[in-house]
């Protein structure tokens, strides 16, 4: 396998992780797919997706991340013990508290270019399957 196919196997993971860790979240508040989805303002489809791994639009995941609570990772926002000092843990470098808004811009715009990367590789993917 190629480095790039390791990439994309590693993608995959995350978003079926991700996927278990927000239906975990969902069942623990006692919400239906539906309010669920509702809360979110995104079609049922689309949360399922979500819970089952594939592939959505990054701002939808958002929205369904946002209304559980959760972080990029899938985890509670806020969790009291974390120690790398920033607001959330979110894929890469992370910006210490404290640091400029040119610094959080910087973080924030190559998260952005990453996740534009992956979701275009990932609708390549899944034409040619």
């Amino acid at each position: 396998m190629t480095e790039c196919d390791w990439h994309y196997v590693g993608v995959m993971e995350h978003l079926v992780e991700l996927g278990q860790r927000v239906a975990a979240a969902r069942v623990e508040k006692r919400w239906s797919v539906e309010t669920a989805a509702r809360r979110a303002e995104i079609s049922r489809t689309t949360w399922n997706r979500v819970e089952a791994g594939l592939g959505v639009q990054d701002v939808k995941r958002a929205a369904v991340l946002g209304v559980l609570g959760l972080d990029s990772q899938g985890l509670p926002i806020g969790v009291a013990g974390r120690s790398d000092g920033a607001f959330v843990s979110a894929p890469g470098d992370r910006v210490p508290a404290g640091g400029s808004s040119e610094d959080v811009l910087r973080a924030i715009r190559a998260m952005q270019e990453d996740l534009r990367a992956m979701s275009e590789r990932l609708a390549r993917l899944e034409q040619n399957a």
